[in-house]
């Protein structure tokens, strides 16, 4: 216990050395009785954020915890994530067969500049990032949203103008026609941020190459906070939105701190006083005061997994036995248990839930032997194979570390000593693997929110990042009609049944090798009042009332 104490004093005074400035004038408090309402926080750090990209929405797989205090979404995940709920919307319906569905738009809604959101802005914020021109890092968020309606290929590829399928019925309710059935579309618009295409400076074309974004005399919001400031690859500063349809936001200042992706300086500099929140490892707590800090935890929902990339991999990853053999000797239990100290757990297909499962998954417990009769009936030498791994920096902490150390420890028991792995920055990684597809193996997590989760993302790549560049032949391995029935599915209980079918077509081909789904962290100060925090897949979006959150003593 001394040493513990003294490792631990040694740390905060290492703490209180990297004590961080974030911006200059921040205001000092008037009063002890009137704290300064300034909030900033690093939220750009972890798995859930954003990379110390500006937040541009449809852009990113992640960061939307940050993307929610700038635009507002259809509809969104709940405050514990267990559904989706209204939010830019107060109601929707369907037809009979869920291909035409109807949504009624808050009336009560205003962007930062005072303009009225209305069913129009919903229709342009369509046509614009199905404008053959948007070219974002990451179009996931897009497709999720509009891949299903009428005429979206045909929108992308120029071959039409407008998407008639997108229409505007009043001023307050917008209507969407699909080419096959979905009774859970509504689900699918939990990141149909509105944007304000009608503002001076509007970016046309590609986001990417434009500063409008985090421009503090150019930007307009239709959430909760605008952009009051930008330094690059130090800050974004928010402030208010006076307009805000929930009311104007109770701090003065939101300041969203990047660090490069460095949880443990972020936790550094929080535990020094300089930041009220982070996302947290497992090894970071220790730091933490628990006097003064909270700490949220709970499942994140993200399969971590090994991404298999088929094209650029020796043809012996085509034999399924040869994953198998790969699944049977790693330990994932033990890594579960001990590295992570119980805050994983060890999962057998792509749909993490429970109500997913049939007795029929192979959990594929540690078995060497097992392994080691595969690769011989395969005919594949372990001495032959190589295994190199890219990650971004996001999972670049001690837990992830430690854990591909002992996997390359048990693959070594097999034979297989050609194993490395690397961790890019968040930029290098999107070129790799996003647009370039010049990568072998991913070691990353896909988050899979019971709702609102779009089952073709690891099925093929084709329509979400810019082509199918995995390699592995889907189509001719029974997933067409499978993912089929997940998106028509016309009850709940007929599409918990349909992702079971889907799991169990996953599990006995192993077209990504499954890990295990970790529990995250996130720490916020106790002087936040009315703060919220959830461990979502990407950082949602998800209901936290952040226009509540004010500072007290």
């Amino acid at each position: 216990m001394k040493a513990l104490m003294k490792w631990l004093s040694c740390v905060l005074l290492l703490a209180g050395a990297a004590s961080l400035a974030v911006a200059s004038g921040t205001p000092a408090p008037s009063s002890a009785a009137e704290p300064a309402q300034v909030f900033v926080a690093a939220y750009a750090n972890g798995p859930g954020g954003n990379g110390d990209q500006p937040a541009i929405p449809f852009s990113s797989a992640a960061g939307h915890a940050a993307l929610l205090k700038l635009y507002s979404p259809l509809t969104i995940l709940s405050k514990d994530g267990s559904e989706i709920v209204p939010y830019a919307v107060e109601a929707w319906s369907s037809n009979d067969v869920g291909t035409v569905w109807t949504f009624k738009i808050r009336s009560d809604m205003r962007f930062s500049d005072g303009r009225p959101i209305t069913a129009l802005d919903v229709k342009k914020t369509a046509e614009y990032v199905t404008d053959p021109s948007f070219k974002p890092e990451n179009v996931g968020d897009r497709n999720l949203w509009l891949s299903n309606v009428v005429g979206f290929k045909q929108k992308l590829d120029g071959s039409i103008a407008e998407l008639s399928s997108v229409r505007v019925v009043d001023d307050f309710t917008i209507e969407f026609t699909l080419d096959t059935p979905n009774p859970r579309f509504y689900a699918n618009c939990y990141r149909a941020y509105i944007l304000p295409t009608h503002a001076p400076g509007f970016p046309a074309g590609d986001p990417m190459m434009s500063d409008w974004w985090h421009s503090p005399t150019q930007h307009v919001s239709s959430g909760p906070f605008r952009v009051s400031g930008f330094r690059k690859d130090e800050f974004m500063e928010l402030a208010p939105n006076e307009h805000f349809f929930l009311g104007k936001p109770k701090l003065d200042r939101f300041i969203i701190k990047f660090f490069g992706g460095d949880i443990t300086s972020a936790v550094l500099a929080m535990a020094a006083g300089d930041v009220k929140f982070s996302y947290v490892t497992l090894n970071d707590l220790p730091v933490l005061d628990t006097d003064a800090t909270n700490v949220f935890s709970g499942s994140s929902d993200t399969i971590v997994f090994f991404d298999l990339n088929y094209k650029n991999l020796p043809d012996y990853w085509q034999d399924v036995r040869f994953r198998q053999a790969l699944m049977y000797a790693i330990d994932r239990q033990t890594i579960v248990e001990q590295i992570y100290q119980g805050t994983a757990t060890v999962y057998p297909a792509i749909w993490a839930h429970e109500v997913t499962y049939t007795d029929k998954l192979n959990w594929f417990e540690h078995d060497p032997e097992k392994a080691t009769q595969l690769l011989r009936e395969a005919g594949i030498r372990p001495e032959d194979v190589v295994i190199d791994i890219q990650s971004h920096a996001g999972y670049n902490n001690a837990p992830n570390n430690t854990a591909l150390q002992a996997i390359q420890q048990y693959l070594a028991r097999i034979g297989i000593n050609k194993f490395s792995y690397r961790f890019l920055d968040v930029p290098s990684w999107r070129t790799l693997y996003v647009k370039d597809g010049d990568w072998t193996i991913g070691y990353r997590g896909w988050g899979v929110p019971l709702y609102g989760a779009d089952p073709y993302f690891q099925m093929s790549n084709a329509g979400r990042q810019g082509g199918d560049f995995r390699g592995y032949d889907f189509d001719n391995n029974g997933f067409p009609a499978v993912l089929a029935n997940v998106t028509s599915a016309p009850t709940n209980e007929a599409y918990f049944a349909a992702l079971r079918e889907l799991n169990e077509l996953h599990n006995a081909q192993l077209p990504v090798l499954y890990m295990w789904v970790e529990n995250r962290f996130g720490a916020a100060s106790k002087k936040v009042r009315n703060f919220h925090w959830f461990p979502a897949a990407g950082g949602g979006p998800y209901i936290d009332d952040s226009h509540l959150w004010h500072i007290g003593n």
